[in-house]
């Protein structure tokens, strides 16, 4: 079974791509969709609880990632918040980490080098991305990396950063794709999940 969950929108976007993306999902039998808010501390209580429901074997977070011109796996979530940007319930984090006693890092065990092989011979813009930021989508896919390892689950996670819709794009001058785009490649990184 795979949880496949993305962001409401946030800083004054009315849209998420990460979450409407949710939609083409939500009648698959061996996926389950979860929206969640753009809050350092909520965003991961919120999934949490779900795995306190039901346990899975894969994990796939979404998030928005303006300025990108690809869809990102990103490879590492690090122990770490710093933005100058506020989430969605006004809290600020610079510098500081996210558990104290947590590790530096969490690194996703799937192949990504070969999946990203494997998207260049379809013509798919997907790339492999080192760097999830140090916002909430960062926060998210640390914790529930910690988590994994705190509970020994044998779950595998990956966390993917979409870029801007073309409505969004267009308003800042930044990179978008389409939403069916954007389904396009989750459709190959979910085929590979289940592979």
């Amino acid at each position: 079974m795979i949880l496949l969950t993305g962001f409401e929108p946030f800083l004054g976007e009315t849209v998420n791509p990460s979450k409407e993306l949710l939609g083409f999902y939500f009648s698959a039998l061996d996926i389950h969709t979860l929206s969640l808010p753009v809050s350092y501390q909520k965003s991961f209580l919120v999934l949490k609880e779900k795995l306190s429901h039901q346990s899975y074997d894969h994990i796939i977070m979404l998030g928005q990632a303006g300025g990108r011109t690809s869809v990102s796996l990103e490879r590492v979530a690090l122990n770490w918040m710093d933005s100058e940007f506020s989430d969605e319930e006004g809290q600020v984090f610079c510098e500081t980490k996210i558990l104290d006693q947590g590790r530096e890092a969490h690194f996703s065990s799937y192949p990504l080098r070969e999946w990203y092989r494997l998207a260049r011979q379809e013509n798919l813009p997907i790339q492999i991305s080192n760097s999830a930021g140090a916002f909430v989508c960062n926060s998210l896919s640390y914790q529930v990396g910690q988590h994994i390892a705190d509970m020994q689950m044998k779950t595998k996670w990956l966390f993917v950063h979409v870029p801007f819709l073309p409505e969004q794009g267009e308003k800042k001058n930044e990179p978008s794709m389409e939403l069916i785009q954007m389904k396009t490649c989750l459709d190959f990184i979910l085929s590979q999940v289940r592979a």
